[in-house]
């Protein structure tokens, strides 16, 4: 039995490895991607770049990656305090008190935590274009 349980391991732990490959190996495939010119990426985009140029994130930098960065920073750091924030007061509010509907509006959160972002981005983008804050530009 012992050695049964070994190799139910060794193959579990493989498995694992193996679906780490399959996510880390994008991700590695974009950074080398990024030290290569234009015309390396095009021509073979699955080759080692030629010359190796670290130059390309000084120039997206200054291009006004910076801006983008930092706004992401600031929208993701409001959000992520006003989340907590109105979380906790929530789940106090839930549980301290006994409410009539407490377990339907916990219904209603569990719900919202099951479906993925994906399944929302289109409602949200006709949303956003219906009240005229998404505007396309071409």
């Amino acid at each position: 039995m012992g050695i049964f349980l070994r190799l139910k391991k060794l193959i579990l732990n493989l498995f694992f490895l193996f679906l780490c490959g399959i996510i880390l190996l994008p991700m590695l495939w974009l950074i080398i991607n990024s030290f290569k010119s234009n015309v390396e990426l095009f021509n073979d985009s699955l080759a080692l770049p030629e010359v190796w140029q670290f130059s390309n994130y000084v120039k997206a930098w200054n291009l006004g990656l910076f801006d983008y960065f930092k706004n992401s920073v600031l929208v993701s750091f409001i959000s992520i305090a006003a989340i907590l924030i109105l979380s906790a007061l929530l789940t106090y509010g839930l549980t301290r008190f006994r409410v009539k509907g407490a377990n339907f509006v916990l219904f209603i959160i569990l719900g919202g935590m099951a479906l993925s972002e994906q399944v929302a981005l289109v409602p949200l983008y006709k949303m956003l274009q219906s009240l005229g804050l998404y505007i396309m530009v071409s």
